[in-house]
């Protein structure tokens, strides 16, 4: 009686082949297709005059690194589904289209992790302005969002240089005539080994550590604001504290949505990663190691969807939010460019006078 094949065996590879070359193009990209528009929304909305402050810088920016991953794996994928469909011939494996790849894919990978770093900061300045609200406004003003969000870039960008170095585009002569150009990574060079070890720790385990403890902080200080609320003595302020109490409520909460889906993603991803490299130090090809990139097929799709579904969390639970969407297609607001916008370099002025608690 012949062995039972494995579950990480040929059959769930000849899966994950399927999916890639017949459905991946039919689900995935319309998905982000979707959210790149709203994440196109999202921005205008929190670059309108009376949205300008420093958490809604943070989710313009958030949005800004959604929009531009999206983008990115649009064309990595586009360009994965262009070099391996079966009308595809040697002659179509072009330089051209082997750096459009290795560039998208790159792309992809920096603004992932600029995702994560201003979802990692968004909680933070929620901690902030929960534990320390005396100090809120003088630590987490505009001038120094601004220049925190700038730091996230350059420093995401230059910590992916040694993954970077280790990409290259392979030159194989098929014929005398025809070369092939692929694009590869050096998996076994010191920069992937630095790369992956970065990666793995310094941008999936770190933030989603950092993540969970101040996300759970954040859930038990909402708790016990709910089961043992603060009295108001003033009763004529009463209503006002109320309804202030309920917008910082609902804004912890979108922080802790967004939250939550980062680390649905980060989490899993982070820790495959890790069995990827226990297992690829033992044996590359190891069908354990088929089930590790099989299972993150479904992480990237899972990805996709949560940085496109983030404008209807704003829409579902913030009015301000709304509002200011609406207002983007009044008869005074018919086209795009007459909208009401404020540049952000325009903000500095009003630095001081922005409350950090704003959604």
């Amino acid at each position: 009686m012949p062995s039972e094949e494995p579950f990480c065996g040929a059959t769930l590879e000849n899966v994950r082949t399927y999916y890639f070359l017949n459905l991946q193009g039919l689900i995935d990209i319309p998905i982000c297709i979707i959210g790149v528009i709203f994440n196109m929304f999202n921005m205008l909305v929190f670059t309108r005059r009376n949205m300008i402050s420093p958490v809604n810088l943070i989710f313009m920016h958030l949005a800004f690194a959604n929009l531009s991953e999206l983008l990115a794996f649009i064309t990595s994928t586009w360009a994965y589904l262009a070099y391996h469909s079966k009308q595809s011939t040697y002659e179509d494996w072009t330089y051209t289209r082997a750096f459009v790849l290795m560039s998208s894919a790159e792309l992809t990978s920096i603004f992932n992790r600029i995702s994560a770093y201003i979802v990692m900061m968004l909680v933070i300045w929620k901690y902030i302005a929960v534990f320390h609200p005396s100090k809120g406004s003088q630590w987490c003003n505009m001038k120094t969002t601004r220049n925190m969000v700038v730091t996230g870039y350059i420093v995401c960008v230059l910590l992916y240089i040694p993954e970077y170095l280790s990409h290259y585009i392979k030159t194989l002569i098929m014929h005398p005539t025809t070369t092939v150009y692929l694009y590869s990574i050096e998996t076994h060079s010191i920069m992937y080994s630095a790369s992956q070890f970065i990666k793995i720790v310094l941008h999936e385990l770190l933030p989603s550590l950092v993540l969970l403890i101040l996300g759970v902080r954040l859930i038990v200080s909402l708790w016990m604001k709910k089961e043992h609320p603060t009295p108001t003595s003033n009763v004529e302020n009463r209503s006002d504290n109320v309804e202030m109490k309920q917008q910082t409520s609902r804004s912890i909460i979108i922080s802790l949505v967004i939250v939550a889906q980062c680390l649905s993603v980060e989490i899993p991803t982070g820790s495959l990663d890790l069995v990827a490299r226990i297992v690829s130090a033992v044996d590359y090809y190891s069908i354990h190691y088929e089930c590790v990139t099989s299972f993150k097929v479904i992480l990237y799709l899972l990805d996709c969807v949560n940085k496109s579904i983030k404008f209807i969390v704003y829409f579902a639970m913030d009015q301000d939010f709304r509002d200011a969407f609406k207002s983007l297609f009044n008869k005074n607001n018919a086209f795009f460019w007459k909208l009401k916008y404020v540049p952000l370099s325009s903000t500095i002025g009003n630095d001081e006078s922005l409350e950090i608690d704003r959604i």
